[in-house]
């Protein structure tokens, strides 16, 4: 339950957030007005009751909810988004956590289901990592923003253990780097996450941080064989066969909303028409159901709108065939959706 005397602070897993977090967790016990509770809300996770006669939380998660959605879009609590590139989050998520690229991937792309909210919130602020700002000066104002009341003098020594020694004057990238422990060098990632960052969370990400709208794209290579489940889809599908399911996946999220989706197919060594289905789900749920078709051998494309009403769930679009076929194969290039603000 988030109340009008709670804070939110939100964040993609990566370095930033977590050093934010350890930040926040230490100046809350400074408040004059008291310790403020903090309280990290994890995956799936229901937001708890506040205490009785409390002056508020600060509400930390990397996976904002149904709660925290709501709460953005109806009740003016003051919210900070924490904003640092996809590949840096992947990149640290590999490195502490040991996952794969594309689970990776997906971690992230679970990150930013707010982001929707978070661009039409009265109350947002956004610390980018690659802000130009002095420690002390980004602490005032991060406090200020979150109804915590310190001392300028706490601050200020506070400050000064996040830096490097060495440094005359502290910045927020060093203090970041500090905690992470890492060098800060380029991510090493997979030629599929090379693809999945700039297509589908780059876009996500611009939701909160950029005035323009970009489609998220799911390209061909992130989806799976129905055929042979864990294998990618191959570049072309035979067919010739029953009437049968040809690919499902990535598996990824989008921040609930209206969406205008575009289906991109290839299909060739056909002389005949041919009629597919696409199902998209959110966990068990089916969001959306069309039936597309081509005259014809060549390129063609099928629009639709659907709404993805709740956080949480991963997606997945399933093709199928609706009939048998003699002859003919498939190429899916991809699938895209637009936001519709």
């Amino acid at each position: 339950m988030i109340t009008e005397k709670d804070a939110l602070v939100i964040g993609p897993p990566g370095g930033l957030t977590f050093w934010a977090f350890e930040v926040l967790r230490a100046l809350a016990k400074k408040n004059l007005e008291g310790p403020v509770d903090v309280v990290t809300v994890g995956v799936a996770q229901p937001v708890p009751a506040p205490v009785e006669h409390t002056a508020g939380r600060l509400l930390l998660t990397n996976y904002p909810g149904v709660e925290f959605i709501e709460a953005i879009e109806r009740i003016n609590v003051p919210v900070l988004y924490l904003s640092e590139e996809p590949s840096r989050v992947v990149n640290y998520l590999k490195e502490k956590t040991n996952r794969t690229n594309i689970e990776a991937v997906r971690v992230c792309s679970a990150s930013y289901s707010a982001n929707l909210a978070l661009r039409k919130g009265r109350k947002v602020a956004v610390l980018d990592r690659d802000m130009d700002v002095n420690l002390p000066d980004l602490l005032r104002a991060i406090c200020a923003h979150l109804n915590l009341n310190i001392e300028a003098s706490e601050i200020l020594s506070y400050a000064a253990h996040l830096t490097p020694k060495e440094m005359a004057e502290g910045t927020l990238g060093a203090a970041v780097r500090k905690f992470e422990g890492v060098a800060d060098r380029p991510a090493s990632i997979d030629e599929l996450a090379e693809i999945l960052i700039p297509s589908v969370l780059d876009p996500l990400a611009a939701l909160t941080t950029r005035h323009e709208v970009t489609a998220v794209v799911w390209p061909r290579n992130a989806f799976y064989s129905a055929e042979r489940p864990t294998e990618m889809a191959p570049s072309s599908i035979d067919l010739m066969g029953p009437a049968r399911m040809l690919v499902h996946g990535p598996y990824l999220h989008l921040p609930p909303g209206q969406y205008r989706a575009e289906i991109l197919v290839d299909l060739f060594e056909t002389e005949r028409d041919s009629s597919f289905r696409l199902e998209l789900h959110a966990g068990e749920v089916c969001l959306k159901r069309v039936r597309f078709a081509s005259p014809a051998a060549g390129r063609f494309a099928a629009a639709f709108e659907f709404l993805h009403p709740h956080a949480g769930p991963e997606l997945q679009a399933q093709i199928i065939t609706e009939r048998g076929a003699l002859d003919g194969k498939l190429s899916l290039l991809q699938i895209s959706f637009l936001p519709q603000l």
